[in-house]
């Protein structure tokens, strides 16, 4: 028992413990100052769609008649994969090692070019490589805004996001 006594009260005990310890703050610190999921939204407004009539159990007679085919409205409908405009679609930036000067560049040409910007605060942890993050069924929006402001940036699905985020790193 005398020895583990002695050990502890040892310089080199301290200077562990003071390692370990410093290793915690540091570590907790870290922690607290993540970036949470919180501030994720890519907002996609369009046209809503009319709900299709509901069905009657019951029909009519005249309801089992075979309508005429239909013919095709003169009007172009919207496709599955059209776009929202720009000015329909809100872009949080995020700097994660771009310059200050390169983050405004691409802030002034997303609403030059119409995008509804919305600025989050910087990350700690910085990117070589930019990165859209975009919520399920946005890849086309997401595709189009690297094309628009950083066609080598990284495209990455986040389900737990209801936003397009726009982390501008170095490239």
């Amino acid at each position: 028992m005398d020895f583990v006594l002695r050990a502890v009260n040892s310089p080199i005990a301290r200077v562990i413990a003071g390692i370990v310890l410093l290793g915690l703050v540091v570590g907790a610190t870290f922690l607290l100052l993540m970036p949470r999921n919180s501030h994720f939204v890519v907002q996609i407004t369009g046209p809503n769609p009319t709900p299709a009539p509901p069905e009657s159990a019951e029909r009519s007679p005249l309801s089992q008649t075979p309508s005429p085919p239909s013919l095709p409205s003169p009007t172009p409908e919207a496709s599955p994969t059209a776009l929202p405009e720009r000015s329909k679609v809100t872009v949080a930036l995020q700097q994660a090692g771009a310059s200050n000067d390169e983050f405004a560049k691409t802030r002034d040409l997303a609403r030059s070019l119409g995008y509804t910007v919305h600025i989050l605060p910087p990350v700690s942890s910085r990117l070589d490589r930019s990165v859209i993050a975009y919520p399920p069924g946005s890849r086309a929006v997401a595709e189009r805004l690297a094309s628009d402001l950083r066609p080598k940036a990284q495209l990455i699905e986040n389900p737990s996001s209801n936003e397009l985020v726009l982390s501008l790193g170095k490239t």
